[in-house]
């Protein structure tokens, strides 16, 4: 049976408190805060975004789809899915075990290609509650590099001639998938994952 090597963060509940908010619902970006540098690269900051644009596009991002979301849906969708770094760090480092094993793809070239999801109206992953019925996830799928193009791949489903991986083809145009690997049976395979991760909303009670 061939093993799907992708991995699927469906969302349950979230341990942590709730962010606080501006009292409507929208983050509010804090001045005079203290933080440290990081002891990596000479002790320089790494290089991601302010946290004002952070709070900018969440802001936006409820100002807009959620909204339009909650409208039209009637629901109050998830806005964050949390995992933690250990089940991250474990998942690349199976990753780049099983490309460096078969040597089907250069593994400086790998990449992780996150992909919206949602619950069925009755969810159906294991230990998922009835409450997350239509509410976002995410699905993590590994990917390579090619010609300056990064391809989703399954890691374990090579090309028996070529010995390299078949691309998934999720990326096509008008592509709606129904099976990405099924064994002889005719039955879904089971895939590489990791346990569910934290939503946020809805709120834990």
């Amino acid at each position: 049976m061939l093993n799907l090597a992708f991995l699927v963060v469906a969302c349950s509940k979230m341990d942590a408190p709730a962010p606080q908010t501006g009292g409507n619902g929208r983050y509010a970006a804090t001045d005079g805060s203290s933080a440290m540098s990081s002891p990596v690269n000479g002790g320089r900051y790494y290089g991601g975004l302010t946290f004002s644009d952070v709070v900018k596009m969440i802001n936006n991002y409820g100002d807009n789809q959620a909204k339009v979301i909650s409208q039209q849906m009637g629901i109050e969708d998830a806005r964050s899915c949390w995992f933690s770094v250990a089940e991250i760090k474990r998942f690349i480092t199976h990753l780049e075990a099983d490309v460096l094993q078969n040597g089907s793809v250069d593994a400086n070239g790998l990449g992780i290609r996150f992909y919206y999801g949602a619950h069925d109206k009755i969810p159906t992953l294991a230990g998922t509650p009835a409450s997350y019925g239509m509410h976002h996830n995410l699905v993590m799928i590994p990917t390579y590099s090619d010609k300056g193009s990064n391809i989703d791949f399954n890691p374990y489903q090579l090309n028996t001639q070529t010995r390299k991986p078949v691309p998934l083809g999720l990326m096509e145009e008008g592509k709606k998938m129904t099976r990405i690997t099924i064994n002889s049976a005719g039955e879904d395979d089971s895939s590489f994952s990791m346990n569910h991760g934290h939503l946020y909303p809805p709120y834990k009670p």
